[in-house]
């Protein structure tokens, strides 16, 4: 989570999409094209407001005809209507289906957080004179602001009013001798928050031993920082399968393969525990162990991890939830805690097992209250931040934000205060496209005139293709922890306020900073540079500027790319630099690529036969981590070689080398509905591709997926546990899962066990699809 910081001006661009159909028999998309008989018409956009509950039941109604035979007409949307939206934006994907043709239409369901202050207090008005206008309300604390709009229509423009307030006796007054042009109606908001000081560990080893005691957790749940954190890898997101053994054959790594079995009798009739006995256990182990602490206030909700299974028939071999997870949402004076910081979740197997927990909410205590940044400038940073990475594309775009406290991860046992925070939600439409680009959410710093949170200045300079780059930080708390990357060089983890490497020549070089304080507050710094002699523009053919890439298949290799602070992510850079240093202090694999912001191109993810390159790149590596943003259908690059969005239609992964691929964005395992369902949109990509492995929902900016996934890989737990691990520690939106897909021949075979190389079993590649496989598991 981060605050944004100087953006260094970039390159506008024009926004294309890749609309290459694949002719791949039952999973070929159909449809994409302008249908002659059907009509469709979704809702131009609903807002609804939202107070005192977790989400607001909202009636939509999409219209559909076809006028070349009436009676042949279906129309589905992803979401039900009414639906209980939460806060934020929720896009709604409908379909018409009729004469062999469909169409689709998306839009926008927004909800906004529109409480009155609690036991605020009473606004009087008065009028000295003709010309003046006096507000008088008791305050002792000096917590609100006035606000004023012109009109009350929705959604309401509310606007501070930045004029000398005056007080005394236990209450504050604002005159107003020339009134805002058009303002008709006054409000009181608040002005200010307190901050919360920690008063101690997460967990004590006094509280983990009765936490331990209720659950059946062994010794080594309690981390060494003093939470709670434990899976266990036999029993976790298992399923019934049958260990094959040894196959008679080997993959392109020249490595023995094993093979595994989906016994889809035995998974469809799995039961779950009992949703009422799970929730009821959980609280009485937590309150028990002291954990439910004041001042939070504490929301369970029972949610499972859902296992989906379709066959070549486009036939629902298996559809069932798999576990039970009891977590818990808190808030501090009636604000969300969110955050790695913030977690209280354990998972039930069917008999009531424990197979997963994380506790690593610090107790904490109201202090003093700290001004917040006013609304409106917030929300031209964050805007402007996002609106970068899209140069001039036209669309519609839509913001939402509400005030959070952000808990850091428990990890950071320095953490001695938070504060209060803005999280924002956007969504782009650009014209032309059928979905919408989601945004990674972006936190921000509420507060201002306090010096708790860190300024970081940051000096670059080059010689030929060397980069020393040298940082300086001001205010926030020491010691603090430097997170570099390079958008080309592979580089290794550094802890120290200067950095220089060597710069390879592709784009423009962007040599970034993450710089997190003792509280663990984040700001991010950038500098754009200009390395060596060579330079590729955007819209330069690549093709012809890169000598090949010799293949690398028998070798354990890995790659990612990346777009951050182009387009308004500050910890995107640290997360897939998390990624590259893991690999490279274990030394198990060669990291052959480190491509962001303007260097990460979208024709290295877009299949060498329609066009693209990704034998070169993507798919002559073993594992892929992307991150930045994306939708059902894909994902965004900054850069314009060639386009800038890969499309599903142009995905084939595995003809050379790709096992295993993450794309940490918003998606693009959405479910969808037919013939749009993840398994039409995303089947074609399996080219003999293991794992394909992502979200369904809008997801964080964070610095700690990419790391935690290869900790979790190298430390010897599958491909697909290390995912959902890492990004539920990382992530906590309520309707958001980490999400993994896979593929089945037609023995039910499978790669869902698979181990990264030299670190266990791995299953054979699947060269015939009978079917496809997606889990989706609930964060913590």
């Amino acid at each position: 989570m981060q605050k944004f910081a100087h953006q260094d001006s970039r390159n506008p661009r024009g926004h294309s999409v890749a609309l290459v159909l694949a002719a791949l028999g039952w999973l070929a998309s159909a449809g994409r094209g302008q249908p002659n008989c059907l009509d469709i018409q979704c809702p131009p956009g609903i807002t609804a407001y939202l107070c005192g509950s977790n989400c607001v039941s909202v009636p939509f109604m999409v219209y559909a005809t076809n006028s070349c035979n009436p009676q042949d007409l279906s129309v589905m949307t992803d979401l039900p209507s009414p639906y209980c939206f939460g806060l934020g934006t929720t896009w709604v994907h409908a379909t018409a289906v009729g004469g062999g043709e469909s169409l689709e239409c998306s839009f926008p369901v927004t909800v906004l957080g529109d409480c009155s202050p609690t036991h605020a207090p009473t606004l009087s008005v008065q009028f000295p004179s003709i010309s003046v206008i006096q507000f008088l309300w008791p305050d002792p604390g000096s917590n609100y602001v006035v606000q004023s709009t012109a009109s009350l229509a929705r959604p309401v423009q509310w606007q501070d009013l930045a004029l000398p307030y005056e007080g005394g006796n236990g209450f504050r007054s604002l005159s107003l001798t020339n009134p805002p042009q058009g303002a008709q109606f006054f409000r009181l908001r608040l002005g200010n928050l307190p901050r919360y000081n920690v008063l101690g560990p997460a967990v004590t080893s006094i509280q983990f031993n009765t936490l331990a005691s209720s659950l059946g957790l062994p010794a080594q749940a309690y981390q060494s920082n003093s939470f709670v954190l434990y899976t266990d890898d036999s029993a976790f997101l298992q399923v019934p399968t049958l260990n094959l053994g040894k196959l008679n054959t080997q993959d392109e790594e020249g490595t023995d393969l094993v093979g595994e079995e989906f016994l889809f009798d035995k998974i469809n009739q799995m039961t779950v525990f009992d949703d009422q006995t799970a929730q009821q256990t959980t609280a009485q182990a937590l309150q028990s162990a002291g954990l439910l602490p004041a001042p939070y206030d504490a929301v369970p909700e029972v949610v499972h991890t859902h296992f989906t299974a379709v066959d070549s028939n486009i036939t629902t071999v298996s559809d069932r939830n798999i576990d039970t997870k009891v977590r818990y949402r808190f808030t501090l004076g009636g604000y969300p805690v969110v955050g790695p910081g913030a977690k209280a979740s354990v998972v039930f197997g069917s008999t009531g097992n424990v197979t997963h927990a994380n506790y690593t909410l610090r107790p904490v205590a109201q202090e003093a209250p700290m001004s917040l940044l006013p609304q409106s400038v917030a929300d031209d940073l964050v805007l402007g931040a996002y609106q970068s990475g899209f140069g001039q594309s036209t669309g519609t775009w839509t913001l939402a934000s509400q005030i959070v406290y952000y808990a850091p991860p428990a990890e950071l046992s320095s953490v001695q205060t938070l504060i209060p925070y803005y999280q924002y939600e956007a969504s782009f439409m650009p014209t032309g496209m059928v979905n919408p680009i989601l945004m990674r959410s972006v936190l921000i710093p509420a507060v201002t005139g306090s010096k708790l949170v860190p300024v970081v200045h940051l000096s670059v300079s080059t010689v030929s293709n060397n980069v020393t780059a040298q940082a300086s930080v001001n205010d926030g708390q020491a010691p603090y922890t430097y997170t570099w990357n390079s958008s080309s060089a592979i580089i290794s983890a550094s802890n120290s306020a200067t950095f220089s490497y060597s710069a390879q020549s592709r784009s423009n070089e962007t040599v970034t900073l993450l710089v997190t304080d003792a509280n663990g507050l984040c700001v991010g710094a950038s500098s754009n540079v200009f390395v060596g002699q060579s330079f590729v523009a955007p819209r330069q053919s690549a093709a012809t500027t890169l000598k090949p890439r010799p293949h690398v298949a028998g070798t354990t290799d890995v790659g990612t790319e990346w777009i951050g602070v182009t387009a308004g992510l500050t910890a995107a850079p640290a997360n897939a630099g998390g990624f590259v240093s893991r690999f490279q202090s274990d030394g198990s694999a060669v990291v052959r690529f480190n491509w962001g912001e303007y260097n990460a191109w979208e024709r290295d993810f877009h299949d060498s036969a329609l066009g693209g390159d990704d034998n070169n790149w993507v798919d002559n590596v073993d594992a892929v981590f992307y991150t930045g943003h994306a939708n059902s259908d894909g994902w965004v690059f900054t850069s314009t070689v060639d386009h800038t969005f890969v499309d599903y239609t142009a995905t084939r992964y595995g003809q050379q080398d790709l096992e295993w691929l993450v794309i940490a964005a918003c998606g693009p395992l959405q479910p969808g509905t037919p013939p749009h369902a993840w398994y039409q949109r995303w089947g074609p990509a399996f080219q003999r591709l293991h794992l394909l492995c992502g979200y369904d929902n809008i997801s964080s900016d964070t610095d700690l997926e990419g790391h935690k996934w290869a900790d979790y890989m190298l430390r010897g737990l599958t491909v697909a546990r290390a995912w959902i691990l890492a990004g539920s520690e990382s992530q906590s939106r309520s309707g958001l899962n980490v999400c993994v897909m896979t593929a089945y021949d037609a023995s039910g075979i499978c790669n869902m066990s698979d181990h990264f190389w030299g670190k266990g079993s791995v299953g054979p590649d699947i060269y015939f699809p009978a079917g496809f496989v997606l889990y989706q598991s609930p964060v913590d």
